[in-house]
Formats: C-alpha cells, structure tokens, sequence
C-alpha cells in the first residue's frame, strides 16, 4: 500500500452538484448512493464493494459520503471518517477535470484541514489523482507514530 497525506487542504473550488449525506439528511438522499452503487457495479467487478445496509451503518456512525451529480445524473462517490478518505469512485464517462474538482470541493466541506488515505501500489490512477489534490506519499513508520 502506499500512504497518503494531505496538509492545508482548504481552497478555492467548489462544484455545483454535489451533495454531502451524513445522518441528518441520509433517508431522503438514500436513492442517490443506491444509483452510485449502481453505477459502481456496472463499472467495476469487485466483491468488496460496500452496500446500501453498509453504507447507512457507515453514516450511522458519524461517516460522511459525498455523491457527484451532473446533468441530473449520479456519477459517483467517495466517503470521509474523519480524517480519513476513502473509496472514491467516478464514472468513466465523465467530463474532463470533474474528479479533481470534486475531490477539491469535498475537502472545503470536512471540519479537517488535513486527510490520511491509502491506495494499492497497483492503482496508479488513484496515486495520480491523489497528488494532483496535493497530497504527500507518507514513508510506512511516518503511519506507524
């Protein structure tokens, strides 16, 4: 795995569309992470992959998913536990340059200032796309203490 971290993370981007579930709005939000979850299934094949049950025990315990819409369309996810960021999903067909600025946006929206995140060494797409936000690559006993 390779360790992320990101410092500062508060800027200038925002995005209409997009909309930030947490316990206080999740029931009338639910339908938009089902067609995410959705979309996520006729995209990718992988068995990890949480559901709805999951996801509303996610945000039950204080975790918060943000989902990307546009046109009227879901195009994707991604979810925060604090300082944590993880799963973040897009639609392949999607416009150019909307990943990051989503991800930009999302981080004015968290109360934190800095974000700790992980990918596979395999996906370069994610470690790509976590520089680009500004993030750090963490030496392994940086995460450890």
């Amino acid at each position: 795995m390779i360790w992320f971290r990101w410092e500062n993370i508060k800027n200038d981007i925002f995005l209409d569309g997009v909309v930030k579930i947490d316990k206080n709005n999740f029931l009338p939000n639910k339908h938009l992470i089902e067609e995410s979850i959705a979309l996520f299934h006729s995209q990718v094949k992988w068995d990890d992959m949480f559901d709805i049950q999951t996801a509303e025990k996610r945000i039950q315990n204080g975790e918060i998913v943000f989902i990307l819409t546009h046109n009227g369309k879901v195009l994707g996810h991604t979810w925060y536990d604090m300082m944590w960021w993880y799963n973040i999903f897009i639609d392949k067909n999607r416009p150019d340059n909307i990943t990051y600025k989503f991800c930009m946006h999302t981080f004015n929206e968290i109360e934190y200032d800095s974000l700790y995140g992980y990918t596979d060494y395999w996906n370069i797409k994610a470690t790509k796309l976590f520089l680009k936000t500004g993030a750090e690559i963490l030496h392994p006993l940086k995460v450890m203490f």
